[in-house]
């Protein structure tokens, strides 16, 4: 049963790439979906298990309707890749074949991922990494997450310089 690993490959390749190295290396199978909607820079070179047109299909549309939609529609397109995420991982679930997930996200991946979380039954392990779920801007959006759920969000890691991390070196606020 591979774990779910939750992202925008055009924006987070490299991160995504770590945590799937991280999570076998430790003997567990993984299955990579990617949320892209067009709103990356990077052309990923790490190939999704579960692509985005295989999510925009599980909510009824096509991968090139969702992109149409950006930039004028990105609520309205964020909201039917989690869609089609939620009804993907849904049916993994009712398989057998989902333990649990794990997204690593800015806010609007933090916002499709989130959705399709909340529709996953209680008690199944569920992790957000989010550079953007602290921010006081973003708490309207992302109140109705917080509270008697069973979603863990945890902060992820900032380096101010790509060498310091590689070094060991840890940034700290204070």
């Amino acid at each position: 049963m591979p774990i779910t690993i939750i992202g925008m490959l055009d924006e987070r390749e490299e991160s995504l790439r770590f945590l799937k190295n991280c999570i076998e290396a430790r003997g567990h199978p993984t299955a990579l979906a990617d949320i892209s909607i067009g709103k990356g820079a990077i052309t990923p070179t790490l190939l999704a298990d579960i692509s985005g047109d295989k999510l925009a299909e599980a909510a009824g549309t096509t991968l090139e309707m969702i992109k149409k939609m950006m930039p004028k529609e990105e609520i309205k397109a964020a909201a039917v890749m989690s869609e089609g995420l939620k009804n993907k991982l849904l049916e993994n679930h009712k398989s057998g074949e989902l333990p649990g997930v794990i997204a690593v996200a800015g806010m609007t991946g933090s916002l499709i991922s989130l959705s399709a979380m909340k529709g996953l039954p209680f008690g199944m392990p569920k992790l957000l990494i989010s550079s953007a779920v602290a921010m006081p801007s973003h708490a309207r959006e992302l109140c109705d997450f917080f509270g008697m759920r069973d979603i863990t969000v945890m902060h992820s890691m900032v380096c101010a310089n790509p060498d310091d991390e590689r070094r060991g070196v840890h940034l700290r606020h204070g």
